[in-house]
């Protein structure tokens, strides 16, 4: 979904909040993807269809069941629901208003990243 063109102008005049420091964005730049689950059976056909459906469900499930310690930690820690809160409104009018007001639009419209809405806002959290 494209950014409104009040969020664009925004942007362009520099009158952002949103700093991203050469540490953010290193970080975001080395961010590995997650795996591919069918990696190891993708070009593996053996012409047997049942064989190849059941090795790529086996596969399939062996990556959604968290098989990668690395990705199971960080899935618990994205789905830990001491980690977020939610703000309702009473339209999508009045949540846009209030992004709008507190310039923090830029960060999202739905979900937004905790310590840089308390960096724009002035608050210091500690690190944990």
């Amino acid at each position: 979904m494209p950014l409104p063109d009040d969020v664009l102008a925004m942007l362009k005049a520099g009158k952002s909040k949103v700093k991203a420091s050469r540490q953010d964005i290193a970080e975001a730049l080395r961010r590995q993807p997650h795996p591919d689950p069918l990696a190891e059976v993708r070009g593996n056909s053996t012409g047997d269809l049942e064989a190849d459906v059941k090795a790529e469900l086996n596969a399939l499930g062996k990556g959604l069941s968290g098989a990668s310690k690395e990705w199971a930690a960080k899935f618990a820690a994205m789905n830990d629901s001491e980690y977020w809160v939610a703000i309702c409104f009473r339209s999508r009018a009045q949540k846009d208003e209030f992004l709008r007001k507190l310039e923090l639009v830029e960060l999202g419209d739905k979900y937004l990243d905790g310590e840089k809405v308390a960096e724009i806002l002035g608050i210091d959290l500690e690190e944990r």
